[in-house]
């Protein structure tokens, strides 16, 4: 209706290579197994905006121009000691090193308060390295049943459009970084019937969260959060009834949920006008207490088959100071819990050797906000209905 399009042109490039051996050897009386490897992996994405004039321009003037350059190098080796045939001890070590670039060419930029687009060279750079230990243990309780444990360090660099801002400012991201720690256990009690639980505490130094009013820099992006701490729990279920009671028909129902408290767990204080705030013990944005999802599937001997699933997700704050009152513009306030139910369907005619299938996304048609990033709400999908034929010759 504006007559104009927006062509976001992107291209990529992407090579690697990652040679990796294995080996089992013995220590004395214990088996054991080695995994070592190195990876080098370069990447490049060139990115244009161009805004056309017309309603179906596939052309127009460039407003964007840009060249983002990655190199990553890595390392690792594992080692598993088989203690027992049933006990396994795996210590490993994983060096990384990413170093990025961003070349803006073309793009807008801020003259004596006015926007304008003009060509430009800017080149902004950085490279983060870390050592990333782990251990686990797995001990295996009887043929499908285990308990297990570890501890891990956790490393996730920024993505160089996060870390380098369009107007070629390094934002001096950190690498995320954290010490991962879950203790669970599997279980099959008999067959059909199978439960899995796990506890995990999940210690940031650093977490990359997004960029609010409240960080103290205005925009969308992204910045360093700090030391956060995430603990909770997961656990799931799946029942099996037709091959619990060796039926013809299949029925089986799955659920799993999660339940995760996530705050910042030191002080951090943001200043908001003539007031000084301590955030710690607030709850990350975008962080949801409680997740939860279910499918219930149904296989006849006959060839009708069908699923219906359904994702439950908890409130969640999109700001530091957990504003629950919804702004003018839509970028902070609660996003709502809400429920989403799918259901698909099949039917396959034996004699014709084809499938009928049809599945209907967000059955209920619910209206709900996902996230309010970048630029304010954005609503969930609306009901879509899907059919289809597939015929094997």
């Amino acid at each position: 209706m504006r007559n104009s399009t927006g062509n976001r042109n992107r291209q990529f490039e992407v090579a690697g290579i990652e040679p990796r051996l294995t080996t089992t050897y013995k220590l004395g009386e214990y088996k054991n197994e080695l995994d070592l490897g190195v990876r080098f992996l370069y990447e490049r994405a060139f990115e244009q905006y161009v805004i056309g004039t017309k309603f179906n321009s596939t052309s127009g003037n460039l407003r964007d121009d840009e060249i983002r350059t990655g190199y990553a190098r890595s390392a690792f080796v594992q080692n598993r000691l088989f203690v027992t045939d049933k006990f396994i001890i795996s210590p490993g070590l994983r060096f990384e090193s990413f170093s990025y670039e961003r070349n803006i060419m073309r793009g807008q930029f801020k003259i004596n308060n006015t926007t304008a687009v003009r060509d430009t060279s800017v080149i902004a750079e950085n490279t983060i390295t870390e050592f990333i230990p782990g251990l686990g243990i797995n001990y295996q309780l009887a043929e499908g049943s285990s308990v297990f444990a570890g501890v891990h360090r956790g490393f996730a660099p920024p993505r160089v459009k996060d870390a380098i801002t369009s107007d070629g400012v390094a934002l001096q991201l950190d690498a995320e970084l954290s010490w991962n720690y879950e203790v669970g256990a599997r279980f099959t009690a008999i067959n059909g019937l199978s439960l899995e639980v796990t506890g995990f505490l999940l210690d940031f130094s650093n977490q990359i969260i997004p960029v609010s009013q409240s960080s103290g820099r205005a925009g969308t992006g992204l910045i360093n959060g700090g030391r956060s701490k995430h603990i909770g729990i997961e656990a799931g279920v799946t029942i099996d009834a037709g091959r619990l009671f060796e039926s013809r028909y299949s029925f089986s129902f799955t659920t799993n949920a999660t339940y995760v408290k996530a705050t910042y767990n030191a002080d951090r204080f943001i200043t908001e006008g003539n007031t000084t705030f301590n955030i710690s013990d607030n709850s990350l944005p975008y962080a949801p207490k409680f997740t939860l999802s279910n499918a219930l599937s149904i296989a006849t001997p006959f060839g009708l088959s069908a699923q219906l699933s359904a994702l439950y997700v908890d409130k969640q704050f999109t700001d530091e100071f957990n504003t629950a009152t919804p702004s003018a513009d839509g970028l902070t306030g609660m996003i709502p819990a809400y429920l989403v139910l799918d259901l698909s369907t099949s039917y396959f005619i034996s004699s014709l050797n084809t499938s009928i299938s049809l599945s209907v996304k967000n059955l209920l048609d619910e209206r709900y906000i996902v996230t309010r990033r970048p630029s304010g709400i954005r609503a969930g999908v609306p009901r879509i209905i899907t059919a289809g034929i597939d015929f094997k010759f």
